[in-house]
């Protein structure tokens, strides 16, 4: 059994930097604080969108539209791009998404004189909305400190 010195020691290792310093959180323990619970909501929102999207692309276009393996592409990006988002919340991938959805939008709207994937297309943007206003947080958080 550890004694208190042993035991005091193991707590300033892992939650102080120096003696009496509290050590610095990381973007993502600064994301699970309460305070962010909507935040991280809507971003991981964003990412199930995209989820849902790349699993409905994927069975659909091989299924009953029989689009060939294209469509699997198309599903593994938005995949990648969900994941990444949804993982990490990166302002990349948010940003990529939104570019990636919009084209995707405009070519099949010309293609099949129908207007649709504007799902994505709104995931892109909250995505892009949620990972920047956390960016923008989190930097904030960094400059007032602890």
């Amino acid at each position: 059994m550890a004694n208190d010195n042993e035991t005091f020691d193991a707590f300033r290792n892992d939650y102080m930097s120096s003696p009496g310093q509290p050590r610095a959180v990381t973007k993502a323990e600064y994301l699970e604080l309460p305070e962010n619970a909507k935040l991280k909501k809507d971003i991981r929102s964003s990412a199930i969108i995209c989820y849902v999207c790349a699993g409905l692309t994927a069975v659909l276009g091989m299924t009953i539209l029989k689009m060939g393996a294209g469509v699997l592409l198309d599903a593994a990006i938005l995949l990648g791009l969900g994941l990444g988002i949804h993982l990490k919340q990166s302002k990349v991938c948010a940003i990529a998404l939104l570019v990636y959805s919009l084209i995707s939008c405009v070519l099949t709207t010309i293609s099949t004189g129908r207007f649709s994937g504007y799902l994505i297309v709104i995931a892109g943007i909250y995505a892009v909305i949620y990972t920047f206003r956390l960016d923008k947080q989190w930097k904030e958080y960094q400059q007032q400190g602890l």
